[in-house]
């Protein structure tokens, strides 16, 4: 199914926005009521985004009872991408991705699908990272820095009049007794984006 925004936030870093921001931020967000026969659907083609923790392989193969019947990679990872692109998301954020496998085809197959995309630095041995991916025909990446808990991806609207697209990419903390650590993790990243980055409109995915 596609997703669609449905929050996006405007960060004035210079000054009051122009008008031409204030419309391009907008339509980001904005759902459009359509008259149906029966009933009136909200339609909004603006901006789509998939958000979706995929599972790193090593954590179902090393727990089989706790992740009953998952397949293996090698068939796991067509499916993963045939169900992308039928969503035709314009930003896809993934989380749980082995580095291994997106160096071995991942990003591969999605740039056949259509998209770039980049995987969070993280330490050596790492099972996992988040990966965010863009639709290459709309989007050019600008800015990007990776932290322990999420990736920062700046990507410029080729189709927006250039503005700017701060899109965080998150796999914060878990474990339900550690609500703080979530916070904590989260606001660090904002905190970066709003301090080093100029942009119009910030997405979350996660």
């Amino acid at each position: 199914h596609r997703s669609t925004v449905v929050s996006a936030s405007f960060v004035d870093n210079e000054g009051l926005p122009s008008q031409d921001e204030i419309k391009w931020r907008d339509n980001l967000s904005t759902a459009v009521r359509e008259e149906g026969n029966d009933k009136d659907r909200l339609v909004s083609d603006d901006l789509s985004l998939l958000s979706w923790n995929i599972l790193t392989q090593s954590f179902a193969d090393n727990n089989p009872t706790h992740y009953p019947g998952i397949q293996p990679w090698e068939e796991r990872v067509s499916k993963i991408i045939g169900i992308i692109s039928d969503a035709d998301a314009d930003v896809v954020f993934l989380q749980e991705v082995s580095p291994t496998t997106f160096d071995a085809g991942l990003l591969l197959s999605m740039k056949s699908a259509g998209y770039d995309g980049e995987i969070q630095e993280t330490n050596k041995g790492a099972e996992h990272a988040v990966a965010t991916f863009w639709k290459r025909h709309r989007f050019v990446l600008r800015e990007q820095s990776s932290r322990s808990r999420s990736m920062i991806a700046v990507l410029e609207d080729t189709q927006g009049q250039n503005h700017l697209l701060a899109t965080v990419n998150c796999h914060l903390e878990g474990a339900p007794f550690k609500p703080m650590a979530r916070l904590t993790q989260l606001s660090h990243s904002l905190r970066e984006v709003s301090m080093k980055y100029s942009h119009h409109a910030l997405v979350l995915g996660g």
